[in-house]
């Protein structure tokens, strides 16, 4: 039986200042928690329905996971998922520790101040699929950790290595290429990306804050393809997630 201190620790996880305090987050879903209980993330514990407990007794019996067998009744009293559930893993908060000689190896995303938890997890998802594996994020970006992001990442959050920094301090003190999305920028389509360096997205209302644009060595426009005088209106800019999406393809798609 799901004893109301687990519930009440379940549900304190929903809260930033638990998870920063505790150092733990939740992720919920079948898929998803069976992915990171087998990722480079520490596991700390495991509530779930008896044949989701069956189906990944070797990984848990391996890494020595407290596992919780509860009904599917019992898990909606946590859950936030809508539809059916069969699992919630808490997970340990890794520390990343950021070294700025990754700045002169690889391309690192770097977000100013992104606001949606959804846009952080598409994005992240996005550097996984493209390879990048670094993505260094403002202070004030949205927590990683809420449930809403972590469900987002859609497990790329185990492979990621995300850090939460000061991004004027990193940018005043290295001479790396800083491509950013201005709107004054050159046209993405004439930029010759380089094998290093940061990719600066910005907020999705605001943009990148003025003071991070000295840093820009490469200030870069997505153009739109919508004809001049079509009547029709153009929309203002792009959703972060998709313009993170276009970027990271432009730098990948040489090789």
């Amino acid at each position: 039986m799901l004893s109301r201190q687990k519930i009440k620790f379940i549900k304190s996880l929903h809260l930033k200042k638990i998870r920063k305090e505790l150092q733990l987050f939740v992720a919920e879903g079948s898929k998803l928690v069976e992915e990171l209980i087998s990722s480079r993330l520490e596991t700390h514990s495991v509530l779930a329905v008896d044949a989701w407990l069956q189906k990944n007794r070797s990984i848990i019996a391996k890494r020595n996971i407290k596992a919780f067998a509860v009904t599917e009744a019992e898990l909606e009293q946590i859950s936030t998922q809508k539809s059916a559930n069969q699992a919630i893993g808490v997970f340990y908060i890794p520390a990343f520790q950021f070294n700025p000689k990754i700045l002169n190896e690889e391309i690192v995303l770097m977000l100013d101040d992104i606001n949606d938890p959804g846009n952080l997890g598409t994005i992240l998802r996005t550097a996984d699929w493209f390879g990048i594996q670094h993505v260094v994020c403002s202070k004030n970006t949205v927590d990683l950790y809420n449930l809403k992001t972590v469900q987002a990442t859609m497990g790329s959050i185990a492979r990621i290595s995300t850090y939460y920094l000061d991004l004027l301090s990193i940018l005043s003190n290295t001479k790396v290429p800083v491509y950013g999305a201005l709107l004054n920028g050159k046209p993405l389509t004439e930029i010759n990306p380089s094998k290093n360096g940061v990719i600066l997205i910005g907020n999705e209302a605001h943009g990148i804050s003025p003071v991070l644009h000295q840093f820009i060595t490469h200030p870069l426009f997505i153009p739109s393809f919508i004809a001049e005088g079509a009547g029709l209106h153009r929309p203002e800019s792009l959703n972060a997630a998709m313009a993170a999406a276009i970027l990271c393809w432009e730098f990948r798609k040489n090789g």
